[in-house]
């Protein structure tokens, strides 16, 4: 500590790998990469689906608009439920849920069963599960990692989070072209 009473952070010389030498957010941190290059994945095949369905710009923007409600209103909501109760089990259940949501998908696509009503509601829980996963996740690392190597472990959380946000609408798009929109939602 220095005289203010605050903590200083030292980088290590291999600074921006350092985090990943723990084995539980080397963990985290994969999980987080696949997750959210899924869920990218699943945004382009849910649009691109939903317009084949209603051929409508306008239920494009309603689609966000049901994916950031919940969020909106939740997000508080979330974070107290990640300082409450376990992450790893908050995490586990959040997860958990959004792999059933995009099976759930993959199968209504697979049996023609699909609708715009379908999307719009799955879309929605999703949202609400997302509204609990992000807080936990964020919360999950300063307890995963030594002090001095969070600063790396924040700058890998976010890598993940931007390398999903690219690769995943990119392969979701290949993915569709290729082997089909259920097979996207597997």
């Amino acid at each position: 500590m220095n005289g203010g009473g605050t903590r200083s952070v030292e980088a290590s010389p291999d600074r921006a790998v350092a985090a990943l030498r723990h084995r539980d957010f080397r963990l985290l941190w994969a999980g987080q990469l696949v997750s959210d290059v899924g869920s990218h994945m699943q945004e382009v095949a849910l649009a691109y689906q939903l317009y084949l369905l209603t051929d409508s710009p306008l239920q494009l923007g309603l689609l966000g608009l049901v994916r950031f409600t919940p969020v909106l209103l939740l997000a508080l909501v979330g974070g107290a439920v990640a300082d409450r109760f376990d992450r790893r089990r908050v995490l586990l259940v959040t997860q958990g849920f959004l792999g059933l949501s995009s099976a759930a998908l993959a199968l209504a696509t697979q049996a023609d069963f699909i609708s715009a009503g379908l999307i719009y509601g799955i879309t929605f829980i999703s949202s609400i599960a997302w509204s609990f996963d992000e807080p936990a996740r964020e919360a999950l690392v300063p307890q995963l990692v030594p002090y001095n190597h969070l600063p790396q472990a924040t700058t890998m959380s976010v890598l993940a989070h931007e390398v999903g946000a690219v690769a995943g609408p990119a392969l979701g798009g290949v993915s569709i072209a290729v082997l089909g929109l259920s097979t996207s939602y597997w």
